[in-house]
């Protein structure tokens, strides 16, 4: 990881004060490319420093039961992505 990566909290724990929508939202038209978010915090995983899975809704930008009720991420648009190194996300 490079020294400069973000180490923003974009998404806090449930029950910890998270934003009822996703961490970051991705809403462009489709095969717009990939946002690079890489090095931030997301409901507990620091992904600067240790890799984790973030939950998605690929549906659009709210927060969503497949998420369990809070998402770190969500996106619109086929053929886009949110990289999140050292993070993953399905």
């Amino acid at each position: 990881m490079g020294p400069d990566y973000g180490n923003n909290i974009l998404q806090a724990l449930v029950g910890s004060g998270a934003n009822g929508a996703s961490g970051i939202c991705l809403e462009v038209r489709a095969s717009s490319g990939i946002l690079l978010a890489a090095g931030n915090l997301f409901g507990g995983a620091t992904c600067a420093t240790s890799p984790a899975t973030l939950t998605i809704n690929k549906a659009g930008c709210g927060s969503a039961a497949s998420c369990g009720g809070v998402c770190d991420l969500g996106m619109t648009g086929l053929g886009n992505d949110i990289d999140v190194a050292t993070c993953v996300h399905p």
